[in-house]
Parts: C-alpha cells; sequence; structure tokens
C-alpha cells in the first residue's frame, strides 16, 4: 500500500481534518515492556515485575524491549478470531451489516448512516441540549444514551475475559467487592481475576472503559464538538486510565479482608490501546503458553517453539480485543432514545443550533 500511488495521494491529502486527525490516530502503537519515567526510572506500572523476559533499566533506549498495537490490526486475521459475544453468530443479517457500516464509517470519518436520518435542525437529542451529530460524537458523550455504552463496554469485557479464561485463569463479574472511591462514594470494578498473581496481590480487579476522542456534549463551547479533545492521544488514555486507578487502587490494596491489585483497561474509540492494557495481554499470552506446553507434557520446550507460540498468542489476544473495540465502537453510536422535534428553546442561548425555536407550522387554509 506505501508503495501504491493513488493511496498515498489520498493519505497525504485527507479531505477534511477529521480525516486527518483519525489517520493519525490509527498508526501503530508501541509501549515499553518496562514502563519508565523520563529520567529513565520505573514508572507507575504495578506489572513491572511481572512482565516476563525483563529487562535491566539501565539498558540503552535502542534496546529496549516494546510492545505493538494497531487498531485494524485484527482485520488481517479476522475470520481466525474466536468471536467473544456468543450473540454475534446469531445476529440478523441486517443488524451485522449495519454494525460494521457504523464501524467503518466511523473508521474512516464519514457520516454514519443511521445517524444521518436523525440529524436535522429539528430535531433534538432526548439530553434537549445539543442536536445529534452525523459522526456520533455527541451520541459517544451524551449521558441519555448510556445504554447503548454499557453494551459496547460489555463487549469488551467479554472478550477480556474469555483471554484470561484461554490462560488458565478463572473470573467472576458478580458480586464484585465495593470500595470507597477517591470522592467517599462507593464504587467497584468490572472483574475479578482470581490468582492471577500480579501486582504485588493474588487476585486482580480490573475496570475497563473506552472513551472518545472527540468532544460532543460541550456547552460552555459548542464549537469544541467534534473537535480533538487532546491533541496527543497518549495523554488522554494515560488521563483516563490515572482517573479509575485514584478512585479505585487505593480502596482495594487497603480493604478489610480480601485485598486486590487494580488495573484499568483502557482504550479508545478509535480502537487505541492504554500501555497497562497491552502488557496485560502479552503476560497473558506468556502464561497461556506455558499452559499450552504444559498440556502436551513438554515441560522444558525449546526457546524457538515458546517465542513462536507465545507470538501466536499474543497476537490473538490484540486481534480479540481489536475486534472487541470495533464492534462495542458501532453499538455506542446507537440512538438508544431517538430524537425528538425541538418544540422550545433551550434554557441557554450558547448553543446557536438550540437557541432558537424552530417556526411555527402554516396555518392550513
Amino acid at each position: 500500500m506505501r508503495h501504491w500511488a493513488q493511496h498515498t495521494a489520498i493519505a497525504d491529502n485527507a479531505p477534511s481534518a477529521r480525516q486527518r486527525h483519525l489517520d493519525a490516530l490509527h498508526k501503530a502503537q508501541a509501549c515499553d515492556a518496562i514502563s519508565r519515567t523520563k529520567a529513565g526510572e520505573p514508572g507507575h506500572s504495578i506489572l513491572q515485575t511481572d512482565v516476563p523476559d525483563g529487562e535491566d533499566l539501565d539498558c540503552e533506549p535502542s534496546k529496549r524491549k516494546k510492545y505493538r498495537y494497531s487498531p485494524a490490526a485484527f482485520l488481517s486475521c479476522f475470520m481466525l478470531i474466536r468471536p467473544s459475544d456468543p450473540s454475534s453468530s446469531t445476529w440478523p443479517v441486517a443488524e451485522r451489516k449495519a454494525t460494521w457500516s457504523s464501524w467503518f464509517c466511523q473508521y474512516i470519518g464519514v457520516p454514519i448512516p443511521k445517524l444521518q436520518q436523525a440529524t436535522s435542525p429539528q430535531l433534538v437529542c432526548p439530553c434537549n441540549r445539543h442536536i445529534i451529530d452525523v459522526h456520533g460524537d455527541h451520541i459517544h458523550t451524551c449521558k441519555k444514551h448510556t445504554g447503548s455504552r454499557k453494551d459496547a463496554h460489555e463487549t469488551i469485557l467479554t472478550a477480556l475475559e474469555q483471554i484470561c479464561n484461554d490462560s488458565g485463569l478463572s473470573t467472576r463479574r458478580s458480586n464484585i467487592p465495593t470500595v470507597d472511591k477517591s470522592n467517599g462514594k462507593p464504587g467497584r470494578g468490572d472483574l475479578v481475576v482470581k490468582d492471577a498473581q500480579l501486582g504485588g496481590f493474588r487476585d486482580l480487579v480490573v475496570d475497563v472503559v473506552c472513551t472518545h476522542e472527540f468532544g460532543g456534549n460541550h456547552l460552555a463551547d459548542v464549537s469544541l464538538n467534534g473537535q480533538l479533545r487532546d491533541h496527543d492521544p497518549n495523554r488522554l488514555l494515560e488521563n483516563e486510565a490515572r482517573k479509575k486507578v485514584e478512585r479505585y487502587r487505593d480502596g482495594y490494596a487497603n480493604r478489610n479482608g480480601t485485598t486486590y491489585a487494580f488495573l484499568p483497561c483502557a482504550m479508545t474509540s478509535s480502537g487505541r490501546i492504554h500501555g497497562e492494557f497491552l502488557r496485560l495481554l502479552y503476560i497473558l499470552a506468556h502464561r497461556r503458553t506455558k499452559k499450552y506446553f504444559a498440556s502436551l507434557g513438554d515441560d522444558e520446550p525449546g526457546v524457538d517453539a515458546f517465542t513462536w507460540r507465545r507470538s501466536q498468542f499474543f497476537w490473538q489476544h490484540r486481534a480479540a480485543i481489536g475486534l472487541a473495540n470495533a464492534v462495542a465502537v458501532a453499538r455506542r453510536a446507537h440512538l438508544a432514545h431517538p430524537a425528538r422535534p425541538r418544540l422550545r428553546a433551550h434554557p441557554s442561548p450558547i448553543d446557536p443550533c438550540l437557541s432558537q425555536p424552530p417556526p411555527p407550522p402554516p396555518r392550513s387554509q
């Protein structure tokens, strides 16, 4: 593709600013296997001592081991991925087409067909704050459509749980321990991974979050809707992960009774993944490889055989999460509540689309 003149010409001259932003977001990611600060000291990762084939912190940057991830790489082995969602194989054909049309349109930055029907100055979101945009930015961020986000969240969580189970770890999604968050309110994670032996604790609690890179619910400055929330995509992911850590990590580490390690598993709607999530997928691939050779009765496999099989499992894990994220993003851009006619002015005159009521229909003679 890099040598096809037509492709390179389009890639270098994206038709719109949104497509230029998405092209940058879809670049392959690389994170250090061992998290480090800018000064070369150990980073904030709780998986520092659990990463297999660790390396010396003093090694040269060019020789540091990295894990790589590409948001659309799952398409190259799409038919080899075991579906993490049992309902995916039983979807009606029309729903499957609508789902993939929605994801593909969001991926390349063009209007979503299903949302175009609800996009009109005369229609307003049930939140009565904004009209519905054709790219789904408001739907991704509006609290009136949290039902769609819950379905999407469960899709990614199911894929992660399946990976944990394939690696020989048992999981639990019910009766998750509740702790007091940093704001004093009770809260809980999404999944307990039993006997994970990660982060210095026996059991692990993970919390999945998928954030949207584009603004869609701004009122103070509506011109920010449709714009990138942060021009550094890594910083946006890092901020989302740190929010989860601040809310839950201390609570789970210091609770009465059984204590837990806590790990945020953060992704974005463009398909990007947080470094801690990627490290977890690699650790699970390593453990799955050990389980694989143990099932064959080979306690001392060759280095090449072990490395090759671990690479295969790591690829499968990344592909499964990439597929789950794609389905989740498509499900999020769904009108959980249909748009309704705008019958009155919004109480705040900030949004020009909502500051004036529509003209009354002409009277019939």
